[in-house]
């Protein structure tokens, strides 16, 4: 008879998760154009997860206003959970707290809220270091987008990475003549921008801050054999595949009454996944020995580029 009740209480309990990951509604309220990458990786990772996920676009602060007051503070959202966009996180003022268990923040200050603190920084800098490594031709190039917010903390972690163990790429990053910024007034000229960059540089290894054209990026550097790595989870067979644990911290979220806490999104914290073992066995261990002395506080990411012609790692 025991045995009859606990086979009851696993088919209950696998039917109860099961109806979470199947029902569980995941909706992500930003503006129409993202103002980080972070967010995009985000988008990326949980669009693919077992949640329902939707992104709706609210075009400014009033649209986000509005949209709160009609849909949070006014219905029933068990079965819903919502993101709140960087550029909204610090905006929300909502009278019924007790829905705050329904709402994740992204990057947000107030306290008394469930925030997931994304740091991409330890991934740029990993990818520097591999980066220049990997190359061949002692040339890295940088492909950005100044307006977004987070481009310029991730271009000088990366640089930092490639100045580590490669000082001729660094020079080439330094001084420019590797990096292409593609802030411009339409995307037929970021595109031919891109291609013309991908084409005609000497480099042989890329790295790709933008939210947009990533799928035109990959193509053109596969065209002319070029390597290129983006901070989006994505699998390069040959080197690097790259994974966000989102989809696990959203179903911690869901599934408990979880007190209102900070969740660090970075390889430090495990929650972000990267598999090196398909690189070659020297780059490994040296990637190995920067992750240790990432841990060990032994890494300085710089905030401008004085500090990093300064600092040593």
């Amino acid at each position: 008879m025991k045995k009859i009740y606990v086979v009851i209480f696993v088919i209950l309990l696998f039917s109860m998760k099961s109806c979470i990951s199947t029902e569980h509604e995941v909706i992500f309220l930003r503006n129409e154009k993202l103002s980080t990458i972070r967010e995009s990786s985000l988008i990326n990772s949980i669009q693919d997860s077992k949640f329902k996920f939707k992104s709706v676009v609210l075009n400014s602060e009033e649209e986000f206003g509005e949209y709160v007051k009609e849909n949070l503070e006014s219905k029933k959202i068990r079965s819903k959970t919502f993101i709140i966009s960087e550029e909204f996180s610090n905006l929300v003022n909502i009278n019924d707290e007790s829905i705050y268990s329904n709402l994740v923040y992204i990057n947000g200050v107030e306290e008394g809220r469930i925030n997931l603190k994304i740091d991409q920084r330890h991934l740029s800098y990993i990818f520097g270091v591999i980066s220049g490594m990997l190359t061949r031709t002692n040339n890295v190039a940088i492909i950005y987008e100044s307006e977004l917010k987070d481009s310029f903390e991730n271009v000088l972690s990366f640089v930092a990475g490639v100045k580590n163990v490669n000082l001729r790429a660094y020079d080439l990053l330094l001084n420019g003549e590797n990096v292409l910024n593609l802030n411009s007034s339409s995307e037929e000229d970021k595109i031919l921008n891109l291609e013309s960059f991908i084409k005609n540089n000497k480099s042989d290894v890329i790295f790709y801050l933008d939210n947009q054209l990533i799928d035109n990026a990959v193509n053109i550097s596969e065209e002319v054999s070029k390597t290129l790595f983006t901070l989006n989870e994505f699998q390069e067979e040959l080197f690097v595949s790259v994974s966000y644990l989102y989809e696990d911290i959203l179903s911690g979220i869901i599934s408990s009454n979880v007190e209102f806490r900070t969740y660090n999104v970075n390889i430090l914290d495990n929650t972000i996944d990267i598999n090196i073992d398909n690189l070659p066995e020297e780059i490994n261990q040296v990637v190995r020995n920067t992750l240790d002395r990432m841990k060990n506080g032994n890494v300085t990411f710089p905030s401008t580029w004085e500090e990093l012609k300064i600092i040593s790692n």
